[in-house]
């Protein structure tokens, strides 16, 4: 078992052993990484919003190499919005789910490929499309910021629940989504997740 460190400025993954020896660099200038998620040989990179060697994906799939697997969750323009933690892993049952603003819904990430599992409504204040692509500067200055959620910022999970931090009119939320029913039971302003 390894450490796999993230070095955005350098586009590598810095590989280390347990006792903090380096073994090697993986070279990933032909993706973006904004973070990564590795389990067994196979390391997930997630892209926000840039264009890449091999397109415009939001998650890359690379083995300990450097060399691509598979790609998924296409996309053709940019959003301006983006999560802050886009990977959360149960370490448990090495569950993987994964999210990227403005898009409402959570994914579950295999090795088998990465599916839409659960779709989180806001109801009226779901952000409407057209918004996606505004500047944060342009989205504040025209008061959206208090009509709609400009997407899930991270998430965390359990085997039944998935705690979900947003943003809505200039506040930090935290809802309880579970899992079972698929429904929001708890709703928390500026809890700490």
């Amino acid at each position: 078992t390894n450490i796999y460190i993230l070095d955005q400025d350098k586009m590598k993954i810095m590989v280390f052993d347990f006792n903090g020896n380096f073994e090697k660099n993986i070279n990933i200038s032909d993706y973006w990484a904004n973070s990564i998620y590795v389990k067994n040989e196979t390391i997930f990179l997630s892209n926000n919003n840039s264009d890449t060697k091999y397109g415009k994906y939001r998650i890359f799939e690379i083995d300990i190499n450097g060399n691509l697997i598979n790609k998924y969750l296409p996309f053709q323009k940019r959003y301006r919005f983006s999560s802050d933690r886009s990977f959360s892993v149960m370490t448990r049952t090495s569950n993987t789910l994964f999210c990227n603003a403005p898009i409402n819904y959570i994914y579950n990430v295999t090795e088998e490929g990465v599916n839409p599992t659960y779709l989180i409504d806001f109801g009226k204040n779901n952000l409407l499309k057209e918004y996606s692509y505004m500047s944060m500067r342009d989205f504040f200055a025209q008061g959206l910021y208090s009509k709609y959620v400009y997407g899930i910022d991270e998430i965390y999970h359990t085997a039944k629940y998935i705690f979900i931090k947003y943003n809505f009119n200039k506040d930090t939320y935290t809802a309880v989504y579970n899992k079972s029913n698929k429904r929001v039971e708890m709703n928390y302003q500026n809890l700490i997740i």
